[in-house]
C-alpha cells in the first residue's frame, strides 16, 4: 500500500509510540487521586498530596531521607496537614527548602 523506507518505518512507530507515552502517562497523573496537574513557568507538572504521601513518595520526588523522615514523623504526631505553610514547623524546613516542597506537594 505505502511504498516507506526501513528509516520511515522506524519514524512512524517512534511518533506512535511517543505519543501513546505521553497519553499514558497522562492518564496517570489525572486518574491518581493523589495527584494535581499544576503551570510553572509555562509547563505543566503534576503535584502530589502531602496528605497521602509517604516517605517513599518524598524521597522519589528527589528529597534526602532525612526530611522524609521528619515530614512522615510529623504527620504520624500531628495527623493531616491543613496547609504547606505546616512545614514550616518542622525542624530544618527553612524558607528555601519550603520552596522547593511547595514545587511539588500540596495540601487537600
Amino acid at each position: 500500500m505505502f511504498d516507506l523506507t526501513v528509516e520511515e518505518k522506524k519514524i512512524i512507530l517512534f511518533l506512535v509510540f511517543a505519543t501513546l507515552s505521553g497519553l499514558g502517562i497522562s492518564y496517570a497523573a489525572k486518574s491518581h487521586a493523589g495527584f494535581q496537574e499544576a503551570m510553572e513557568d509555562g509547563l505543566k507538572i503534576a503535584k502530589l498530596n502531602l496528605n497521602q504521601a509517604g516517605k517513599e513518595d518524598i524521597l522519589d520526588a528527589g528529597f534526602p531521607e532525612k526530611l522524609a523522615a521528619s515530614i512522615a514523623e510529623y504527620k504520624s504526631r500531628q495527623g493531616s496537614f491543613d496547609s504547606l505553610e505546616q512545614l514550616k514547623e518542622i525542624k530544618g524546613i527553612k524558607e528555601k527548602r519550603f520552596k522547593q516542597l511547595e514545587k511539588v506537594f500540596f495540601v487537600e
